[in-house]
């Protein structure tokens, strides 16, 4: 495949595959009443010989932090000398980061032959979600290339989600809130249920710090149920933030595992207490494989934290002025990121630009934010759910705040820069797609620093 013939085919290859998006509303809304089933998954898999059955595999759920912590788990790993899967979603510039392999995304070249194979099948299988789809592609993808881990992310809720037809190692969930009520269900225990719905009979599951009482009540029972044995950050784990800065945090982390307390000083690339709680669960998930028989030593682990690389997440593009960009889009991860920002902000001026999807909590989160910022920008992405920004300055004027909408993005930042001073902070957050915008807008317009994903 020569390139010139490769981008044209590549975009072929991912309009098919998106092509398939009609079908995931239309399940979404079976999964809303009770009648969607992995059937189709598991048929499709079969086809294809059942790819997600070879490689050993770590399975992370919940609302907040399961991409974080996935990708802290797959880099220790590669640390240890494993050939590491990982798949997560959603992506953040490009699809083919959501399938990678030690660190590299998914080439267009083996999409596109993965996809050519595939298209015959699909058409024999009938209706099918383009996430099952994409899940399927990751799978095939590992065990063409022989991994020895896959770490997957739950795409939406647990139980019915297309990820959930491993048979992990260990399951993780992080900490849940609430999110996609619609169809996980109107509270903490039902949206747990659900999230829960990844654990695995006899196999064990790491469960970080819950907010929600019920949340772990629910997650105890199943477990309980399945004999699968919990383990718990909270009883298990202790962290302790030394420093924070823009470059990252370094913290002191203590841990207990059947042959003893382990301890040492960490450093992590990614900012936020929230990470901190996610680098506590990625510990207690390889302190439980070395009870499985692997031996993945202290500094091992040492070395995987300290080069994880996670965009979008408290992310600064710019130290002059300072600009943070941050994928929260429900009211609980933006209180998260509130109160990691206070150890940034030193007194800054917080300047906001802001977009969110409409099928979320928007004014909980504008409740949260429009406080602490001295000026508001509203904006959107292409997605086609992004909230219109005029619609958000109406919000933000009926909560008694003035803000200014611009589309495009592009426009947007210019305007945020332009209202910044020395001492001013630039956030955007609201969504991942909003974040994602703003990314790309500084990728193609300013001067990025290291670690952006190259353009396809």
């Amino acid at each position: 495949m020569t390139p010139e013939t490769s981008h044209s085919e590549f975009r072929s290859a991912l309009d098919y595959l998106y092509s398939f998006i009609d079908y995931s509303r239309i399940k979404q809304s079976e999964a809303a009443n009770g009648e969607f089933n992995l059937e189709q998954m598991k048929k499709f898999l079969a086809m294809l010989g059942n790819p997600e059955q070879h490689g050993k595999y770590i399975h992370v759920a919940g609302t907040k932090g399961k991409g974080s912590t996935a990708s802290m788990v797959a880099s220790i790993l590669r640390a240890a000398g494993y050939h590491v899967g990982l798949f997560t979603s959603p992506h953040m510039q490009h699809f083919t980061e959501r399938i990678q392999i030690d660190g590299v995304p998914i080439s267009r070249d083996d999409f596109v032959v993965i996809m050519n194979f595939f298209r015959p099948l699909l058409e024999q299988l009938g209706r099918i979600t383009w996430f099952e789809i994409t899940a399927a592609i990751a799978f095939y993808h590992f065990a063409n290339q022989d991994v020895d881990f896959v770490v997957t992310e739950v795409g939406l809720g647990g139980r019915l989600d297309a990820t959930n037809v491993i048979d992990p190692l260990v399951s993780v969930i992080t900490s849940i809130s609430y999110d996609h009520m619609k169809i996980l269900g109107n509270t903490i225990a039902a949206i747990a249920s659900e999230k829960g719905g990844i654990i695995k009979p006899n196999r064990p599951v790491v469960v970080a710090h819950q907010y929600f009482p019920d949340a772990l009540s629910s997650l105890k029972g199943i477990a309980a149920n399945l004999d699968a044995p919990v383990y718990l950050t909270d009883d298990l784990v202790r962290i302790q933030p030394e420093q924070s800065h823009t470059e990252g945090q370094v913290f002191q982390a203590t841990w207990h595992t059947p042959d003893g307390m382990h301890s040492g000083l960490f450093s992590l690339p990614l900012l936020g207490n929230f990470q901190l709680e996610n680098a506590a669960s990625a510990i207690l998930c390889i302190a439980v494989l070395n009870t499985m028989g692997y031996s993945i030593r202290d500094e091992t682990i040492r070395a995987g934290l300290s080069h994880v690389f996670w965009p979008g997440r408290m992310e600064i593009v710019s130290r002059q002025p300072l600009v943070i960009i941050d994928s929260a889009h429900n009211p609980y991860s933006i209180q998260q990121l509130l109160e990691s920002l206070d150890q940034l902000a030193n007194g800054r001026e917080i300047v906001l630009l802001f977009g969110a999807s409409s099928d979320k909590d928007v004014v909980g989160m504008l409740k949260l934010l429009l406080p602490r910022c001295e000026t508001v920008f509203f904006s959107h992405s292409v997605h086609p759910r992004s909230y219109d920004p005029t619609e958000l300055n109406k919000l933000a004027n009926s909560l008694g705040y003035n803000g200014t909408a611009i589309s495009p993005v592009e426009k947007a930042v210019s305007a945020c820069l332009e209202r910044c001073g020395e001492d001013s902070l630039l956030l955007a957050t609201g969504s991942i797609f909003l974040a994602a915008a703003v990314r790309n807008v500084w990728h193609h317009y300013y001067q990025p620093l290291p670690g952006f994903f190259d353009e396809e």
